[in-house]
């Protein structure tokens, strides 16, 4: 049985590209799982939140 995961961590990557990619390797759609994460372009990570204590190192 294929098993596919399609992950976009950034705006510039296109998710359907991925998608048609697994279905071109015989993934069935019904088993292709999608993941829209942009945490590459998001300002407000963890580590820049101001409530957030800087490590020093």
């Amino acid at each position: 049985m294929l098993i596919g995961y399609a992950r976009c961590s950034t705006d510039k990557q296109d998710l359907e590209a991925n998608r048609q990619i697994l279905l071109d390797l015989g993934v069935p759609a019904e088993r292709i799982y999608l993941d829209r994460a942009y945490s590459g372009t998001t300002p407000a990570r963890p580590a820049t939140r101001p409530s957030c204590p800087r490590r020093r190192g």
